[in-house]
């Protein structure tokens, strides 16, 4: 199978993806010695060769949707399960779908009331 990606584009995602290190860039510049500007560029020639790998999250934008996605939490209970204010949970999302994550759309449920008995309808 041929190889697409360079050994030196593997070793900056590897280093800058949180699955594996999880680095900024600036700490990417650091460990490798290069600059800021080479490391954004083989992140952008990365992009464009092997799309299914980005957006690559911070670890609490993949906190967040992991809150969101899989355990279908709300907003207040993923800032209160986080730690965070729910400002910045807000933020986070509102970063994720610009980064093109697909979050659902919570919507406020009714909670039930001793008045709604009459409007049941039981249907077997």
């Amino acid at each position: 199978m041929e190889r697409n990606l360079t050994y030196y584009e593997e070793a900056v995602y590897r280093l800058h993806s949180p699955d594996f290190c999880g680095l900024t860039r600036k700490q990417i510049t650091e460990t490798l010695f290069v600059s800021r500007r080479m490391v954004d560029g083989v992140l952008k020639n990365l992009e464009a060769k092997a799309p299914q790998l980005f957006p690559i999250l911070t670890v609490k934008q993949n906190l967040v949707k992991i809150c969101f996605m899989q355990l279908g939490r709300d907003r207040d209970t993923t800032s209160f399960v986080l730690g965070l204010s729910v400002k910045s949970v807000d933020g986070i999302i509102k970063t994720l779908r610009g980064k093109g994550v697909c979050l659902p759309r919570r919507t406020k449920t009714v909670p039930y009331r001793d008045y709604m008995d009459n409007s049941v309808r039981h249907r077997y």
